[in-house]
């Protein structure tokens, strides 16, 4: 059965905000905040940390050393029974906090002895610059939307994105198989494709021809790879982008919309709030720290 929860929590530097929701094998957190500076602790935690868009000089305190990350879209940390705080964020941003149960790790572990899952990130160095990673983005993708009520997932559902959830965290090979031959480089070229042209034109075939995989199979091994199909992805990207562009520039939530390629302003305001649980206008910083976007 999946549970839901909602908490606002305001701090004397920076707000932030935290959306649950569980089911049986896995449960995750959606939390978005505004810059902040400051000490912020939340104890012991285990867990998995996925970020939406970039953190610069993002700095946490674990197990009493300071750390900074330069943290990309899709970038993540692991936790394993680590002390935390939270002591910058330079910028807006959100991101996903991933937990998985111990059927999850134990059948994983089962069916793949040598692999490690969830090996903590943080081992003592004080710098990190994770690698993005398009399987756990488009799983983060996925659960925030069931965060903020927009999209119901049934616990079959739930736990398939559990497992590629797991498989994406271990240390198992991530090369392509002859089931499917999306292996992790190909992966990373299409993130870097998406990424790079999120204001022009992304075809499926162009996808598929990055890949060298045939446009008639390339939708379904996206999928199975990613939990999304190649459509769902490109979009919730774009929204992503829109996001960062409507707390960060002067433009009109119709010249966001444009500037993205979505001429339906009716179409672009019902996929954000599909994305995100609340309309364009909410998203809005209130004051002066918005820039004129450069045209």
């Amino acid at each position: 059965m999946k549970s839901s929860t909602a908490i606002l929590t305001s701090q004397r530097q920076g707000q932030y905000r935290l959306e649950a929701t569980a089911w049986a094998g896995i449960s995750s957190v959606y939390g978005r905040g505004t810059p902040y500076a400051g000490f912020r602790s939340a104890g012991i935690q285990r867990k998995v940390k996925v970020f939406f868009s970039p953190q610069r000089d993002f700095r946490l305190e674990v197990d009493g050393n300071v750390i900074d990350i330069d943290i990309p879209p899709g970038g993540a940390f692991t936790l394993a029974d680590q002390e935390i705080s939270l002591l910058r964020m330079s910028n807006p941003g959100d991101w996903i906090e991933i937990f998985l149960d111990k059927r999850i790790v134990g059948t994983f572990a089962q069916w793949h002895p040598n692999a490690t899952i969830l090996r903590p990130t943080f081992d003592g160095r004080r710098r990190f610059e994770p690698q993005p990673d398009i399987r756990l983005l488009s799983i983060a993708h996925i659960f925030r939307r069931a965060c903020v009520g927009t999209y119901t997932l049934s616990d079959i559902e739930a736990d398939t994105l559990a497992h590629l959830f797991a498989a994406a965290m271990s240390n198992a090979p991530a090369n392509g198989t002859r089931r499917n031959p999306l292996d992790k480089i190909k992966l990373n070229r299409i993130f870097e494709y998406v990424e790079e042209g999120l204001n022009g034109q992304i075809l499926m075939s162009d996808l598929a021809d990055i890949s060298a995989i045939s446009p008639f199979h390339f939708t379904r091994l996206f999928k199975a790879a990613t939990g999304m199909a190649p459509y769902q992805y490109v979009m919730a990207r774009r929204l992503e982008r829109a996001k960062c562009l409507l707390l960060s520039t002067t433009l009109s939530v119709r010249e966001v919309g444009w500037s993205l390629g979505i001429d339906n302003v009716s179409h672009f305001r019902r996929k954000f709030v599909e994305q995100f649980g609340v309309p364009p206008s909410a998203m809005r910083p209130e004051g002066p720290s918005r820039v004129p976007a450069q045209r």
